[in-house]
């Protein structure tokens, strides 16, 4: 017997993939280091390539992946209690436990890795429950005059 799941937006779990693709390529590059190395460290690892090609990659990669994985984490909130509301039901307190388990998550890891976004996202994703029901209007009032 088949069971019916919800349709995923599949280019949503291929942005996805592709944002974690190069956040891994980044971290790749800074060799998993996110505190400061040591000198002698740096001295075997960064010569004159090594340093044009983190330049190349700081400016053209490294922020667009994590900013294209930041608002695909915002895409999924709003997809997840778009559809909850179209249910009729409240996503809100499932909603905090997937981020209470994100920062589990994120904190183990942090243990092993200065750098984790996870927690960072664990921390604020509760303000996102307040602000989802906002009238949009004001928002395209205010901010609308500074993009035309």
């Amino acid at each position: 017997m088949k069971t019916s799941r919800p349709n995923r937006i599949v280019i949503i779990d291929a942005l996805r993939g592709f944002a974690l693709a190069g956040v891994a390529l980044v971290h790749m590059t800074e060799q998993y280091i996110a505190s400061a190395p040591t000198d002698n460290l740096m001295e075997v690892t960064n010569g004159t390539f090594d340093n044009i090609l983190s330049g190349i990659i700081g400016f053209f990669i490294m922020g667009k992946f994590f900013a294209l994985f930041s608002i695909l984490f915002g895409l999924s909130f709003f997809i997840q209690m778009e559809s909850a509301a179209n249910r009729g039901q409240n996503f809100a307190g499932r909603f905090l436990w997937r981020v209470f388990l994100l920062f589990m998550i994120g904190y183990i890891h942090q243990i092993f890795y200065k750098g984790d976004i996870l927690t960072i996202y664990a921390l604020l994703a509760p303000f996102l429950i307040p602000f989802y029901k906002i009238n949009n209007k004001l928002g395209d009032t205010h901010i609308g005059m500074f993009f035309t």
